[in-house]
C-alpha cells in the first residue's frame, strides 16, 4: 500500500448526501474481518435505484480467489451499460 493509501483511510469522514441514482452491486466475504459482512448491507442506502449483494465465501481476498464468480457478477452488473 502507498502512504496516499493510508492517508485516505485515516482523514476520511462519511458525510451523509442523497442516494445515488444507479444501480449498486456489493461483492461481499463471508469472513473479511476489514469489511464484515453484515455491514455490507449499508450500501443500500446508497442508491436509489437497485441493490444486489452477492456473497462468496472467504477472506479479504475472496473475490481474487473465485474470480470466475467474480466475473460472473461484475458482468452481469455492468451489462446495462456495455455497449
Amino acid at each position: 500500500r502507498s502512504r496516499a493509501d493510508f492517508r485516505v483511510k485515516e482523514s476520511y469522514a462519511y458525510h451523509p448526501e442523497p442516494p445515488l441514482d444507479v444501480p449498486v452491486t456489493v461483492l461481499a466475504s463471508t469472513d473479511d474481518p476489514r469489511a464484515p459482512h453484515d455491514l455490507q448491507d449499508r450500501w443500500r442506502d446508497q442508491t436509489a435505484t437497485s441493490f444486489r449483494l452477492h456473497t462468496l465465501s472467504g477472506g479479504h481476498f475472496a473475490v481474487f480467489e473465485q474470480a470466475t464468480t467474480t466475473h460472473r457478477h461484475l458482468s452481469t452488473a455492468l451489462t446495462p451499460w456495455s455497449c
